[in-house]
């Protein structure tokens, strides 16, 4: 948020990669900080979850039960990136999703075996507090947000591709299930 353009991703190859983050300001590159020594294949999702206009970055390896949280911190006009936290779930994660429901930004953490999704109230310094568990009617391959709220993608148990989706509407702190139906095939 404001006058600075942030810049952020993994650089590496498959085995070993580093989450960097840099500021564009005034038309310069600053560095802000990185994390070495990840696993390749590591993801990540951004919010501004401590409620001010830095950001945070949600670190995670699909498969792994460990999130990694590094925050953008401000002293006088320089930027640099917090010390890791590790916060550990009890099942491994497929994919998490920053959600927004209105002032507040909230993590969407859908777990490996496909089966729910939790909504979880996040502040970046303390774990994720699960408020709500999203079911779908088949495994839960992907989330994405919507202007309403947020649409699941499914497919069949053990499928290979998305062929379903499921939305949620945003209610004041909550989600409610909203229309499903197929989604078109990619085949030729």
């Amino acid at each position: 948020k404001g006058k600075s353009i942030g810049i952020s991703g993994f650089v590496g190859d498959t085995n070993q990669t580093a989450f960097q983050v840099a500021v564009i300001n005034q038309g310069q590159i600053e560095n802000v900080g990185d994390v070495p020594g990840l696993p390749g294949g590591e993801n990540y999702t951004a919010g501004y979850f401590r409620g001010g206009d830095l950001l945070d970055f949600v670190l995670y390896q699909p498969g792994m039960k460990t999130l990694r949280v590094v925050s953008v911190e401000k002293s006088g006009s320089t930027y640099q990136l917090s010390s890791p936290k590790n916060f550990e779930f009890d099942q491994p994660v497929r994919q998490i999703v920053t959600l927004t429901q209105g002032a507040t930004q909230k993590l969407l953490i859908v777990f490996l075996d496909g089966l729910k999704a939790a909504v979880c109230n996040f502040d970046g310094q303390k774990a994720p507090e699960i408020v709500q568990t999203l079911e779908a009617p088949a495994e839960i391959t992907g989330a994405t947000l919507a202007d309403t709220g947020l649409v699941l993608t499914t497919q069949a148990r053990g499928g290979k591709f998305s062929n379903r989706y499921v939305s949620f509407t945003s209610q004041g702190s909550t989600f409610s299930p909203g229309p499903l139906g197929s989604l078109p095939s990619l085949a030729d």
